[in-house]
């Protein structure tokens, strides 16, 4: 079994500098053994399995890999492909300048939104990841056309919560005016 660090960074959908950061341990280590042990303890194969592999215990497999072997598999914040699907079907999509609005449940600031497992999702949040990509939740998506059931790619980007605040103000929406 060769080590194969694209392989790990596909294997997690990470890009570069996520992945030097995540796998900084890895990539010291010099012992091609080491190395292989903790490729597959990467891959979920378990200390025993290893140990077996290479003929001694799991834990000295334990020992060998050390605090690297706690690497732990990358999870980007996924969104179920249901809920995708979902917020997606109810989408008026248009023409790449006009607004998509969400066909779904609105609410009282009139943002489109669909109910998944018991929690609320806005549906330009999802419609964002469905069509640009996932992003960090701390983010706002803020929509250009000023349409809050618009779901169109090109009307949305993200924003902190000063940029959103800014946007407000911009847009004439702030208290008192």
């Amino acid at each position: 079994m060769e080590c194969d660090v694209e392989y790990l960074r596909t294997l997690y959908f990470l890009d570069e500098k996520s992945f030097l950061e995540r796998y900084k341990s890895y990539l010291k280590i010099d012992n091609p053994r080491k190395k292989e042990m903790l490729l597959m303890r990467t891959k979920g194969i378990t200390f025993r399995n290893i140990g077996l592999y290479f003929g001694i215990s799991g834990q000295r497999v334990q020992q060998i890999i050390g605090k690297a072997g706690k690497i732990k598999k990358y999870k980007a914040p996924k969104i179920k492909e249901n809920l995708k699907s979902r917020v997606f079907n109810k989408i008026d999509i248009r023409g790449k300048d006009e607004c998509w609005p969400f066909t779904g449940g609105l609410t009282l600031q009139k943002y489109g939104h669909i109910n998944y497992n018991h929690k609320q999702f806005y549906a330009h949040r999802i419609a964002y990841e469905i069509f640009i990509g996932s992003f960090d939740n701390s983010l706002f998506v803020l929509h250009k056309c000023d349409n809050p059931p618009c779901c169109n790619p090109y009307h949305l980007f993200l924003g902190t919560q000063k940029d959103n605040m800014i946007d407000r103000d911009k847009k004439g929406h702030g208290n008192g005016k």
